[in-house]
């Protein structure tokens, strides 16, 4: 399952899966390897969450109320699969 910390805890409704989610991140492998990233670029990226491709963040995300900030280790079969994602690779 997922494994999390919470850095920030934020306060409010938690969302749905048609809710349009606003989020900066960090996304690293588990060798260390940085994958993807928002956090220190123009804005913050913006999504509805019922198209997150991963089932692992998607619940993370719903767990999240509005302001936490969450470190959350996802293992492969809920991060994205055998099919990996852009740069992310597989498993």
């Amino acid at each position: 399952g997922l494994l999390y910390r919470v850095i920030e805890p934020g306060a409010g409704r938690l969302a749905r899966e048609d809710d349009i989610y606003e989020a900066d991140y960090e996304a690293w492998d588990s060798d260390g390897t940085k994958i993807d990233f928002t956090r220190g670029m123009a804005r913050p990226i913006r999504f509805m969450i019922a198209r997150v491709p991963s089932a692992g963040l998607r619940e993370a995300l719903l767990a999240m109320p509005p302001g936490a900030r969450y470190e959350w280790w996802l293992p492969g079969e809920l991060a994205f699969g055998d099919g990996g994602l852009r740069a992310i690779r597989p498993g």
